[in-house]
C-alpha cells in the first residue's frame, strides 16, 4: 500500500491534470465571457452580489474573469509541483468564484468533485498533523463512493431508467451529436437497455468496496470505463480526470479501512 504522502502527490499530479484540462476548456470557450456571449456577466450577475461578494464581482465581468481561469491554471502547474498551501488554496479559491460567477457549477456533478478534491486537498496542505490528512483523504473517498451510490439510486427511482429508455434519449440528443458507439448502441436496443442496467448496477454496487476490498481494482477499472465512455459518447470532458484523481485516495483508504478490520 502507498504511503499517505504518496497517495497525496498521486491525488495532486491526478487532479493538477483535471484542473489543467478545465482551464483550457474554459479558455478557449473565453469568446463566451464577452458581452452579448452565451456566458456574458450580465446574464449570470445577482443585483445583491456587490455588497455579499465585492471581490468577485470584479472578477466576473470579461475580461477580469480571464484573469481568474489564467491564475487557476498557473496554480494546478504549482499543484502538481508539490502540495504547496499555495496551489492548493488558490485552486479552491478560483474554483469557488467560478462556480459564484456561473451562479453553481458549469459542469454538474464534475464541478462538484472538483471543489471537494481541492477542499481535501487544500486542508491536507495545510497541516502536517496525520488525522486531519487522514481525514481528507477518507472525505475524497465517501464522495466519491456517494457519488457513484446517489447516481445509481436517483436512476433506480426514475421510471425512464428502469424502463430502459433513458440511455437511448440521452444518446439520441443532437447536442451530444450521436457517433460510433452510440449509433450501434441505439441501433440495438435491447442491448442499450442492458446496458442502462449494467450502469445501475454499476453505482449501486460501488459501495461493496468496502466490504470487499479484492473488488477495488475491479470497480475503479470500471469506474475508468464508465467515465471514459461517458466522455466519448455525451462529449462531457469533465466527467473523467476528476474522478480519477481521487482513486488514489480511495485505494488507500480502502486498504487503510480492510486492515483494521483484519
Amino acid at each position: 500500500m502507498m504511503s499517505i504522502d504518496d497517495t497525496f502527490a498521486a491525488v495532486s499530479w491526478l487532479f493538477a491534470w483535471a484542473v489543467s484540462l478545465q482551464t483550457v476548456e474554459l479558455a478557449r470557450l473565453r469568446h463566451r465571457f464577452r458581452a452579448g456571449g452565451a456566458w456574458d456577466f450580465a446574464v449570470f450577475s445577482d443585483p445583491r452580489a456587490p455588497r455579499l461578494i465585492p471581490f468577485a464581482c470584479v472578477c466576473g465581468p470579461f475580461p477580469q474573469v480571464l484573469a481568474v481561469i489564467s491564475l487557476r491554471g498557473v496554480a494546478a502547474v504549482l499543484l502538481a509541483a508539490d502540495l504547496h498551501p499555495l496551489g492548493a488554496t488558490t485552486v479552491l479559491a478560483t474554483t469557488l468564484v467560478l462556480a459564484w460567477r456561473f451562479r453553481g457549477p458549469v459542469n454538474g456533478g464534475s464541478d462538484a468533485m472538483t471543489t471537494i478534491v481541492a477542499t481535501a486537498l487544500c486542508v491536507a496542505s495545510w497541516t502536517d498533523h496525520p488525522k486531519w490528512r487522514l481525514g481528507a483523504l477518507w472525505y475524497i473517498s465517501i464522495q466519491i463512493i456517494l457519488s457513484y451510490w446517489l447516481a445509481g439510486w436517483a436512476k433506480l427511482r426514475a421510471d425512464g431508467w428502469r424502463r430502459g429508455h433513458a440511455l437511448p434519449t440521452f444518446l439520441r440528443q443532437a447536442c451530444y451529436n450521436p457517433r460510433g458507439f452510440s449509433q450501434w448502441l441505439l441501433a440495438r436496443p435491447r442491448l442499450a437497455r442492458v446496458a442502462g442496467w449494467v450502469v445501475v448496477g454499476f453505482e449501486l454496487a460501488f459501495p461493496v468496496v468496502l466490504v470487499f476490498p479484492s473488488a477495488l481494482p475491479v470497480m475503479l477499472v470500471a469506474g475508468v470505463g464508465f467515465h471514459a465512455v461517458t466522455v466519448y459518447a455525451l462529449g462531457l470532458t469533465r466527467f473523467l480526470w476528476v474522478w480519477v484523481a481521487g482513486y488514489p485516495a480511495l485505494t488507500y483508504c480502502v486498504g487503510q479501512f480492510s486492515s483494521d478490520s483484519m
